[in-house]
């Protein structure tokens, strides 16, 4: 006989079950692993997840008014750019990062983006980029003898 009483062995069997299911649908799929993540573990990666879809529709959105044809991004842009524009929560700051996306899918622009881009606008902040942007709120001119 064991000193475990009768549910202890089933509970620890049932943990054990639970522990690999997961493994598996993380192993299995990254998605299904994202939604877990989502639903029940890390509310920074679901940020990450909602910002980088909003930047995402807006660079679609950009490159259909454009009526620009597009080309696959290259690793050494893709991956830094779109691991700083989810880390982005300021609004100013990812229509920026949705516009150098839209850039470097433009097959007329691609050639003008350079991973240097990257680290430039990481540096940025939403002054800078309406000031670099040239901004709509300038002061109107007065008028008289000045």
């Amino acid at each position: 006989m064991t000193d475990k009483a009768p549910y202890e062995g089933a509970i620890e069997e049932s943990a054990k079950a639970a522990s690999k299911a997961l493994d598996l649908v993380k192993a299995s799929s990254q998605q299904i692993a994202d939604v877990y993540g989502i639903l029940i573990g890390d509310p920074l990666h679901a940020a990450r997840h909602r910002r980088l879809d909003a930047i995402t529709r807006r660079t679609q959105e950009i490159l259909r008014e454009r009526d620009a044809k597009t080309t696959e991004l290259p690793e050494q842009i893709a991956i830094p750019l779109l691991e700083a524009a989810q880390q982005e929560s300021r609004t100013e700051m990812q229509e920026i990062w949705a516009r150098l996306l839209a850039n470097a899918m433009d097959t007329d622009r691609a050639a003008d983006v350079r991973p240097e881009f990257v680290a430039a606008l990481q540096k940025l902040q939403p002054l800078d980029a309406l000031l670099a942007r040239g901004s709509r709120a300038r002061p109107k001119p007065q008028s008289g003898n000045c």
